[in-house]
């Protein structure tokens, strides 16, 4: 495993389908298979559609809500709190 204790991983999110679940699942796994880090998921919605069934102590969630459709990334990641 490579140490990347001193990096974080931020994650912008909206689920608007299954395959974005999935994605998700996939980056988030590799993620913490491979290396020691620490991942920020925020999710941007209307409502909650992220659940986890496994707690990782790596990995923080956030969300964000939004009535909005419109799906402001670069202003999510700028509004994240420092870690």
């Amino acid at each position: 495993m490579i140490d990347l204790s001193d990096t974080t991983f931020l994650i912008p999110v909206r689920i608007d389908s299954k395959e974005r679940i999935k994605n998700l699942d996939i980056v988030l796994n590799y993620l913490l298979t491979k290396f020691n880090t620490n991942v920020i998921i925020l999710e941007d919605a209307k409502e909650e559609k992220i659940f986890f069934n496994r707690i990782d102590s790596r990995v923080k969630y956030i969300f964000n809500k939004n009535e909005s459709d419109i799906f402001y990334r670069t202003k999510l990641l700028n509004a994240l709190p420092p870690v």
